[in-house]
């Protein structure tokens, strides 16, 4: 990171809120304190669920605040960063809820203008959710809701007419309030990837929300590109010899067990 001409380069500065029971989107600018101090994805998720969530609540209730969260990595040269983070009150320990999916899901939020999406509220019919950019839409989900999550994949894209736009879907599970159900990331065809703990598809289902899609055509600031790219060539023999590289690109996350 690198704080050149009032900005601090790696993030966007903003967050999308999206009110699912209102109907309502906005944008929140971040301050230089919170990308200080609360840094990467899980951090800033931690302060906005701590902040907006009250810890008694169900966490099946509109009143639940789910966060998708990237990093300043996120989208950059730097191996191993394409990560995304989701928060919520979680329904299976009905305490913090945490999950992590790795994928192109966070840089096309970042190259979107974006370094979050904060879903508040619980939408009457089912929905799923547009980000194109500058371009914010609820739209309509009644006819892929029951769908498993490359269908749902499949029938969202040919809603929207693009096939590049990656896709956070839930399935049935999701939609039934399974507990430990999962978010799947890009289903198709590179996938799937899971944000797979603590039920953070379960309240995704809970409000109705059958996946978001997303895609931006911006790029994400760097302070000095032709350096961390210096960097990277030296770090990345280190990092592929790391047994624990190793072990998660034969095994996945089963191998740290």
């Amino acid at each position: 990171m690198s704080y050149v001409s009032g900005k601090l380069l790696g993030y966007c500065g903003r967050v999308l809120y999206i009110d699912l029971s209102k109907e309502k989107t906005w944008i929140r600018e971040l301050s230089e304190e919170e990308e200080l101090m609360f840094i990467g994805g899980t951090g800033l998720a931690a302060k906005i669920v701590c902040e907006e969530v009250d810890p008694s609540v169900d966490p099946f209730s509109s009143e639940n605040t789910l966060v998708f969260m990237t990093g300043p990595l996120t989208g950059t040269y730097v191996p191993c960063t394409g990560r995304l983070a989701v928060a919520a009150k979680s329904p299976l320990t009905l305490g913090w809820g945490e999950a992590h999916s790795s994928g192109f899901w966070g840089i096309e939020l970042k190259k979107a203008g974006f370094d979050g999406i904060v879903i508040k509220g619980s939408s009457k019919d089912p929905v799923y959710i547009y980000v194109k950019d500058s371009e914010i839409e609820i739209r309509d989900a009644s006819k892929i809701w029951g769908r498993d999550t490359r269908e749902t994949d499949k029938l969202v894209k040919q809603d929207v007419g693009d096939s590049k736009i990656k896709v956070a879907c839930i399935g049935p599970a999701g939609e039934k309030l399974v507990r430990y159900a999962c978010i799947t990331v890009e289903p198709e065809p590179e996938g799937p990837r899971v944000a797979g703990r603590t039920g953070m598809g379960a309240v995704m289902g809970s409000k109705n929300l059958k996946a978001i899609a997303v895609k931006g055509s911006g790029s994400i600031s760097m302070a000095d590109p032709n350096r961390l790219r210096h960097l990277i060539r030296r770090l990345l023999p280190l990092i592929m010899s790391f047994p624990s590289t190793q072990i998660q690109a034969a095994y996945g996350t089963a191998g740290e067990v």
